[in-house]
């Protein structure tokens, strides 16, 4: 890879959008069984919030990725985006977590900038080994943290 570019690492999707589709789906046959009197209004307000959850989930399972910048890591995850110093970065483990993150697989990167558990990343490329290899190249300080 030249020196200027800049490469786009997709996030690995697992199981965890496929469940929030089906739940969709659920909730929309629970909603649509059959139509009462008064009921309409309520059944079309229903079907609107699915749909943009829907759409929402969609936004975010196909335009999540991290981008390894000159000075920083940059994650965006549909409407949401978060930057980390490498200088800033404390500890890079990997783990297990269902919370919602930049990261859209159970099992993930967890990248600390600090004690704080806000300060926590999460993020599960699918390339995840050459991820970490380019990584390892941008933090100077990669082999402390890494082996603490």
């Amino acid at each position: 890879m030249k020196k200027n570019e800049i490469k786009k690492y997709k996030s690995k999707v697992g199981i965890v959008i496929p469940i929030l589709y089906l739940l969709v789906a659920a909730a929309m046959l629970i909603v649509w069984p059959v139509p009462s009197s008064g009921a309409l209004t309520l059944q079309i307000i229903a079907t609107c919030i699915l749909a943009i959850v829907f759409f929402g989930v969609t936004w975010i399972a196909f335009s999540t990725y991290y981008i390894l910048a000159d000075r920083c890591l940059i994650c965006i995850c549909g409407p949401f985006k978060t930057r980390a110093l490498y200088q800033d970065i404390t500890d890079i483990t990997e783990g297990f977590s269902l919370l919602f993150s930049y990261a859209l697989t159970g099992r993930r990167i967890f990248i600390n900038r600090g004690r704080n558990i806000l300060r926590r990343i999460d993020v599960s490329p699918s390339e995840k080994e050459e991820f970490l290899n380019e990584l390892s190249t941008k933090i100077k300080h990669y082999r402390e943290i890494v082996q603490k």
